[in-house]
């Protein structure tokens, strides 16, 4: 049965094991900022713990609040979706690999570090090759039943074979 008694936390008299949860006078700290604090806080990419700190209360009361109030716990799911989601597109551009363009500029700069003009801008293009320690990350929290974190990396097995050749002597 739950109670709502002004100025104090929502509390259980007993959960269904028949023990206490909240005791009964406590104070909340809880506002109906949280909500809004939590999800800014969560898109921002902080972990439970900072989003604690910095509404200023402790991590077991975070919890407490996630549970007693749906919508500080929907907040925080929706704030870390954008973030999780560009994390996860990240992981995979580094497990894939990329191509990226990188620019440099030379040029004349004044005595306070102004650049006044550019003399020389050279662009290059670069590879970042397949990480493997990512695409096993990636392969093991995706389809966890083919790729068990007992999977060996062919390379240090010794099932591969590495011939060092000069790059002039390779083949097209």
């Amino acid at each position: 049965m739950r109670y709502k008694i002004p100025g104090l936390i929502i509390f259980d008299l007993k959960n269904e094991g028949g023990t206490v949860i909240y005791d009964v006078g406590q104070k909340t700290k809880y506002t109906d900022d949280f909500p809004l604090l939590v999800q800014g806080y969560a898109r921002d990419g902080l972990n439970n713990e900072q989003i604690a700190e910095k509404l200023g209360i402790g991590e077991t009361s975070f919890y407490k609040y996630l549970n007693l109030y749906p919508k500080m716990a929907k907040a925080l799911r929706e704030g870390r979706t954008p973030v999780d989601v560009k994390v996860e597109n990240a992981m995979l551009q580094i497990a894939l690999g990329y191509d990226y363009r990188e620019e440099k500029q030379e040029g004349i700069f004044d005595k306070d570090g102004n650049m006044l003009d550019i003399t020389k801008r050279t662009i290059t293009e670069k590879h970042i090759p397949p990480n493997f320690n990512a695409g096993k990350f990636w392969l093991t929290n995706r389809k966890p039943g083919k790729w068990t974190k007992d999977f060996v990396n062919p390379l240090e097995s010794g099932d591969v074979e590495i011939e060092v050749c000069d790059v002039d002597d390779m083949e097209d």
